[in-house]
């Protein structure tokens, strides 16, 4: 993620004002930001000719994750938890005193998974920045107002 600009990315939207990854996501209190990429993921998924029937969903990302790291690594339980953005466990030991590891203690385990990706080309972060303006000038009327900030 790096390689690809990702660091830069986050750099350079603070710079632009920005507060989160993806600003022209919309927030509401039902799906938070996730609508927009849950039905661009659906309709993806439909073009790779997979049925719209509710067995295999944007959330299912999650699930392959969970499970490779549950099965296929030696990653400790609560270190999975955390990565899937869940709490480690009910005690006040795992929700309190447990820090979060980090990016690289982390890393490790994902690389050990070797799940192959096709190639991927670096991001281009100001040609992205211009693109979000125009998403969120098309999305807000012409006014051309920051990102929706959701109360979580």
């Amino acid at each position: 993620m790096i390689e690809l600009g990702f660091a830069e990315w986050c750099s350079k939207l603070r710079e632009a004002g920005f507060k989160r990854v993806f600003p022209e996501l919309s927030w509401n209190s039902t799906n938070w930001y996730a609508k927009d990429a849950i039905r661009v993921m659906s309709q993806y998924l439909e073009s790779l000719g997979m049925q719209r029937d509710g067995t295999k969903v944007f959330h299912s990302f999650r699930h392959g994750i969970n499970n490779a790291f549950q099965k296929r690594t030696s990653m400790p339980d609560w270190m999975r938890k955390r990565f899937m953005g869940h709490e480690p466990g009910p005690g006040v030991n795992e929700q309190h005193y447990l820090s979060d590891s980090s990016p690289t203690e982390m890393s490790a385990f994902l690389e050990s998974i070797k799940m192959p990706l096709g190639k991927v080309t670096a991001f281009q972060t100001a040609q992205g920045i211009d693109a979000i303006r125009d998403a969120l000038r098309r999305k807000n009327k012409g006014r051309g107002s920051m990102e929706a900030i959701g109360s979580t």
